[in-house]
């Protein structure tokens, strides 16, 4: 078990066990539980923990990211969701505003981003996101969010998620690069309604607390912010948050931390360099033919220029150099490797009786037998359909080939 400690040649590549157990792991050691849940071990145990860090304890981190035992999770927590769509229009346009507090947060794009694309500010105006790879993290009022792309009926779909709480607030924009659409998107995040913050006292105006205020709390450093200048020297600036240094160093609300004074921000220098307009492409989508068969893979191609705060914006293809633009779309062939399942099928050799070779019929074929075109078949080896007569006795005429010339009979 992962309580037990485990004992292991370092000389031995197949890691022979020499010894396992009964040596304990150290008490508190983190573990996984059966059920894929945090513990922590206990008499060689893995025992469950809440999200307060007690063993036993049932408080888990609701939508609203608080840790809360279960028969208060929902009494205050809220869900706000909807579909926004605007007029038909072009450059950038503002969604919807996030505000302090909305956690587990996702937005959808329904338009494709080669039409329009969702990008993401700050409270200041600047960039937060603007474009990259599916899978792609940054950071956006304070929490990490997560980029993806799917395809739905053929078409591309952005979307940004987020399982933390924003601690600033951030507006959603589409960007429309030409085209005249109508910016469409729908978003869905959780917020606590109707109750006001509890301070250090951890009380309310009314009612029980709902949970115990953190005890070991002061004021940290957050990560420096980007450069405000990409292709010249700039400046990077952190600011100090209030942190719960008991719960993996979780920012709190400044008011908990009212009895010190905030310390100043810390600011250095950083960037340098020249920025030109460049052509920035996303992952190939998978392949639009799922059998056997030729279909089309597809990829977005943007022209972009990173700005002065270190982040890419999208400009007009017309700024980047169009003659070594990528393509973004491509041919792709299933074939076995891909599941398929073809191979070639080969006739069986005749008899000759005469100067010419024989030739045999080879066809691709699937594995229901069905007759393919040759190229779903071109990752296999093909045997030859030709080769020389061989000497032997004929059915049709009396004559046979002798390797150097022909006899007849």
């Amino acid at each position: 078990g992962q309580c037990l400690l485990t004992c292991k040649a370092t000389t031995w590549d197949d890691g022979h066990v020499v010894v396992q157990g009964p040596l304990e792991a150290f008490p508190g050691t983190h573990c996984t539980t059966a059920t894929g849940g945090p513990g922590i071990c206990i008499s060689s145990v893995c025992t469950p923990i809440g999200c307060d860090g007690l063993a036993g304890s049932t408080k888990a981190v609701d939508k609203c990211g608080r840790c809360i035992s279960p028969n208060l999770s929902n009494k205050v927590c809220s869900r706000n969701s909807g579909p926004i769509t605007k007029n038909p229009t072009t450059g950038h346009v503002e969604m919807i505003r996030l505000p302090v507090g909305a956690s587990t947060v996702s937005v959808t794009n329904h338009l494709p981003p080669r039409l329009a694309s969702i990008m993401v500010r700050s409270e200041t105006g600047d960039f937060l996101f603007t474009v990259g790879p599916p899978g792609h993290i940054f950071e956006a009022g304070g929490t990490e969010f997560e980029y993806h792309v799917s395809v739905e009926g053929g078409n591309f779909t952005e979307s940004l998620t987020t399982n933390g709480t924003l601690n600033n607030s951030i507006t959603i924009e589409v960007y429309i690069p030409s085209q005249r659409v109508a910016p469409s998107i729908s978003y869905e995040y959780h917020s606590l309604e109707n109750v006001e913050t509890w301070g250090r006292t951890g009380t309310r105006d009314r009612g029980p607390p709902l949970l115990s205020p953190p005890n070991n709390i002061d004021w940290s450093y957050g990560p420096f912010l980007s450069c405000t200048e990409t292709c010249t020297t700039g400046i990077q600036v952190a600011y100090a948050v209030c942190t719960d240094l008991d719960f993996n160093n979780r920012i709190l609300p400044d008011n908990y931390c009212s009895g010190s004074e905030k310390p100043t921000p810390i600011v250095r220098h950083c960037g340098s360099g020249n920025c030109a307009p460049r052509w920035v492409t996303r992952d190939w989508l998978p392949c639009s033919q799922t059998r056997c068969g030729v279909g089309s893979q597809q990829r977005l191609v943007q022209c972009m220029v990173l700005e002065a705060n270190g982040r890419d914006s999208m400009v007009t293809d017309d700024l980047c150099p169009l003659a070594s633009k990528p393509r973004h779309e491509r041919e792709c062939l299933m074939t076995e490797s891909t599941g398929c399942g073809t191979e070639w099928e080969e006739d069986e050799w005749g008899e000759c009786c005469s100067t010419e070779p024989l030739e045999r019929r080879i066809q691709c074929v699937d594995s229901g037998g069905a007759v393919q075109p040759p190229f779903f078949c071109s990752h296999l080896h093909r045997n030859s359909s030709l080769r020389p007569c061989e000497k032997g006795p004929c059915t049709n005429g009396g004559c046979f080939l002798d390797p150097q010339e022909m006899v007849l009979l």
